[in-house]
């Protein structure tokens, strides 16, 4: 790269270099032969076989983000995203129990241990809590615990 950037005009600003540098790069990984594979480097990273993580024997999509936890003392779990930390409302009768988080771009889903879905809905980027009225599930009451099982009435 240096050696390329000195038969370039000369830059007197970094504001200046930058586009220098894009080109540089944008050939070096797309357009120039990998030494190895005689393809360029970016499409040959592309065609390796990739790690996956997997749930209960599915592959998951690299997009989707898996996270274990513990339903704290106020019966919220913790995630991030885009570098910013978000609460979720999961409710009391949970505390200390053991989830699963598992987030696919905006779609946040709370599973326990057992398999049974806590919560599922789209996560609010600008909100730092996410209550439970923003679940997406119509009708979705969650797991009833023997206090609040009367206030529930079957459909």
């Amino acid at each position: 790269m240096k050696e390329w950037l000195r038969k370039q005009s000369v830059s007197s600003s970094i504001e200046e270099l930058r586009p220098c540098v894009d080109v540089f790069v944008k050939y070096y990984n797309e357009k120039r032969p990998h030494q190895a594979r005689n393809c360029p480097p970016m499409r040959a990273w592309r065609e390796l076989d990739k790690a996956t993580p997997e749930l209960d024997g599915q592959p998951l999509l690299a997009k989707i983000r898996v996270r274990h936890d513990h339903v704290d003392r106020r019966g919220a779990v913790t995630l991030r995203y885009r570098h910013k930390l978000h609460h979720i409302g999961v409710g009391r009768p949970n505390r200390g129990r053991r989830v699963i988080n598992v987030m696919a771009d905006l779609d946040v889903r709370v599973i326990d241990e057992d398999g049974v879905l806590l919560r599922l809905f789209e996560l609010d980027p600008k909100a730092n809590y996410q209550a439970k009225t923003r679940d997406i599930v119509s009708g979705f009451i969650g797991p009833r615990n023997s206090a609040t099982s009367h206030l529930v009435s079957e459909a």
